[in-house]
């Protein structure tokens, strides 16, 4: 229709409501309203288009439809009946998506893989499939397989940023360090503000043995998002490491300004204070582990030493 092509939703579903209205018994016009609803994200308007379209008559794209609605409404189970009836009328990769979708979700991850490669038999070249069926199989923890599906998504679509990531990922839990860092800088070009691939950039650095990168790609993830307090927590780790110990202290507080019960951060701030010389500040961070956590050893011992 030529409101469709045009991306004029609102004249097209006014048309085709006037047809409804026209001719309540119009299966095409209550299938064609549905999915413009659903492109507007009206899902439960949508649903009740699909709903009276499959009244009418079973219908593969109303059944289909029905399928997707429920599914964008979280309804899962009522969404997998629908598609499932759907793949009687005929199938697509879309349906075995969606399925697979579903499957991941409820962490049917076993069963996911093998929607996944449905979805893949009607379309080789299917990114967003290969990319999830490596999530599951990276979820099942075989990394091999799972970087194998991220390379074939980047093989279609080489920038496609959820398979760099995934990927980058992936090669870090492998300890290929180098390859990892390849893909995630390709990901950090396209997307700067990549709040995730800065921290595993920084992660990828720090378990390579360069502390000093890992701080500066940590650093540029709290700048996009500061209210990670575990990630201010694993920075001043780092800082402490290199010696930055006022750094670590500015860095453990703001993680406890977010996360006051945070014990590691406590013990942290006590163990720089003792190495600083400040001992009553050090004996106030002991004794806030101990509040959090009565049966922290290090921090008992700590306070006994300092009672003698």
């Amino acid at each position: 229709m030529n409101l469709l092509l045009e991306e004029k939703p609102i004249e097209a579903m006014n048309y085709f409501k006037e047809a409804i209205a026209a001719n309540p018994h119009c299966l095409e016009a209550h299938v064609e309203l549905g999915y413009i609803l659903g492109s507007m994200d009206k899902y439960e308007d949508a649903l009740n288009a699909f709903q009276k379209a499959v009244e009418i008559d079973d219908n593969f794209p109303g059944l289909f439809g029905q399928g997707l609605a429920y599914y964008f409404l979280g309804k899962y189970d009522s969404a997998k009946k629908a598609l499932k009836r759907a793949i009687s009328f005929g199938e697509n990769e879309d349906i075995y998506y969606y399925l697979a979708s579903i499957d991941l979700e409820e962490q049917n991850y076993k069963e996911a893989i093998i929607n996944y490669e449905n979805a893949i038999s009607f379309d080789a070249d299917f990114v967003e499939a290969y990319n999830d069926c490596g999530v599951a199989y990276s979820i099942l923890e075989n990394d091999l397989l799972a970087q194998m599906y991220f390379r074939t998504a980047l093989a279609v679509e080489p920038y496609y940023e959820p398979a760099l990531y995934n990927l980058g990922v992936c090669l870090v839990e492998l300890g290929e360090y180098e390859e990892a860092r390849f893909f995630l800088m390709q990901l950090l070009d396209q997307d700067p503000d990549n709040f995730k691939a800065q921290f595993y950039m920084g992660h990828c650095c720090y378990l390579d043995g360069n502390e000093e990168e890992a701080s500066k790609y940590f650093i540029k993830a709290l700048e996009i998002d500061n209210t990670q307090y575990g990630l201010w927590d694993y920075l001043a780790y780092i800082q402490i490491g290199l010696n930055q110990n006022y750094e670590a202290i500015e860095s453990l507080n703001n993680a406890i300004n977010l996360n006051p019960k945070l014990e590691s951060a406590h013990l942290k701030l006590a163990e720089i204070y003792l190495d600083l010389g400040r001992e009553n500040e050090a004996l106030k961070y002991f004794k806030n582990v101990l509040e959090i956590n009565p049966d922290n050893e290090e921090a008992k011992f700590s306070i006994e030493l300092f009672n003698e």
